[in-house]
């Protein structure tokens, strides 16, 4: 939310720029103009599914580094925020043509890259006659019979591109994604997640094997600790799930496979009966204290389980979610970034989501005329846009008053109901 109100900011003195002023060519108008859209693109990257984003030296796609790549876009996406601007403040359309040798020059030119690596990253952003994927996947389109390119900047600019390209690759090249790419996708995806807690003040452990608790149980991805001073310990249990994200219906449905989102439900039942046995309580037990510099000798533990996805939240899957979470980590961020380490609040959230976000969308009747035919069918839109206040708890030490407060009064954590 915050970097959609500095978009707007920022735009209103791009426009203010560009009003009444050349598109092409030299002048200061420009040059200002395109070191405030330059910035704005770097935001924008962090909107997308950029799980690769600090490992991009060490993946290789094929034709190119991952890296490339991202500069690539990052230029094209500053580029399409340029004519978008000049074409708003003019009152004009901002759908252009633009021959590709020129434009392999420019972003060569503005990268620094060499132009053999820009026509190969190009060529898997731009879709023709040939191409054998959806053209939903490409943000730049080649017209058959010419040399010239047709950009619709609004295109690239609300497309996700990291994750369309991945996409790509991973059709175009399954055996190469499946070895080089698709593994550090995973890897860095619990990175994320660990860092996220960690930065308010919870205790992490990733990849806790369970094999000498249960003979081919799975590993738990995530184990998040809160220390409870009231309660003893509060611990999540949490599946990952980073499938690349959905571009058109189809890419939807790719959930339901089993090897996605019933693979992850399957996990998290696996684990919780591994740890129902009394050697998986111990060990669970062990695990929690070894994470405390400073354990309780006494107090208790309960478990919630997590399914976090690189988009999905829930969707397909009513009845699993019921029973074990599922929230895609763009809202898991948003939550635990404004939780201040309090897991009230994040339980308060997940225990009300599925029914705040039903009540944010409401159903609609599109309507489409094509000659004699008129087609009627129902969408759902957004009637309320769904956000989570800053919450207070440990940075001004509430957590550490309403703990001695629990204790004044007689509280124990042997009996915190009690």
């Amino acid at each position: 939310m915050q970097l959609q109100n500095n978009f707007k900011e920022t735009g209103g003195r791009i426009r203010r720029l560009l009003r009444n002023q050349e598109e092409f060519g030299e002048g200061d108008h420009i040059q200002e103009a395109f070191h405030l859209i330059r910035s704005e693109a770097k935001r924008r990257m962090e909107l997308n599914f950029d799980i690769l984003d600090s490992e991009t030296d060490h993946i290789a796609l094929v034709g190119y580094p991952y890296r490339a790549f991202r500069d690539v876009y990052e230029y094209l996406l500053a580029k399409c925020l340029y004519h978008q601007y000049w074409a708003e403040a003019n009152e004009t359309w901002p759908t252009f043509q633009y021959p590709q040798d020129a434009l392999v020059h420019e972003v060569h030119r503005g990268t620094e890259i060499e132009t053999e690596v820009v026509q190969s990253v190009l060529s898997d952003l731009i879709y023709n006659e040939q191409t054998k994927m959806q053209p939903m996947y490409y943000p730049i389109v080649s017209q058959a019979g010419s040399r010239d390119l047709i950009m619709i900047p609004q295109t690239l600019i609300t497309s996700d591109a990291p994750s369309r390209l991945l996409r790509i690759h991973a059709t175009k090249n399954p055996k190469h994604f499946l070895s080089r790419v698709s593994n550090h996708l995973g890897t860095r995806f619990v990175d994320k997640l660990a860092n996220l807690f960690e930065s308010q003040g919870f205790f992490v452990k990733k990849n806790v094997q369970l094999e000498n608790v249960s003979k081919g149980a799975p590993d738990i991805d995530l184990l998040i600790v809160s220390r409870e001073r009231t309660l003893g310990y509060f611990v999540f249990l949490i599946e990952a799930k980073s499938p690349i994200p959905s571009s058109w219906a189809k890419d939807h449905l790719r959930v339901t496979h089993s090897d996605s989102m019933p693979k992850a439900f399957k996990q998290v039942r696996r684990i919780l009966d591994a740890l129902k046995s009394e050697v998986g309580t111990d060990f669970m037990l062990k695990q929690v204290i070894s994470m405390d510099p400073e354990p309780f000798p006494e107090g208790m533990m309960p478990l919630r389980t997590l399914i976090a996805t690189s988009e999905n939240a829930g969707m397909f899957f009513d009845t699993e979610s019921s029973a074990t979470s599922v929230v895609d980590y763009r809202t898991l961020t948003q939550i635990v970034q404004n939780s201040d380490g309090d897991v009230v609040y994040i339980l308060k959230i997940l225990n009300e989501a599925r029914d705040a976000f039903q009540a944010s969308y409401q159903s609609a009747t599109q309507t489409f005329t094509m000659g004699n035919i008129t087609v009627q069918y129902e969408v759902t839109q957004m009637s309320t846009i769904r956000t989570y206040e800053k919450n207070v708890w440990k940075s001004e030490g509430v957590d550490v008053s309403v703990a001695d407060d629990f204790f004044a009064n007689g509280g124990s954590r042997a009996n915190p109901l009690g």
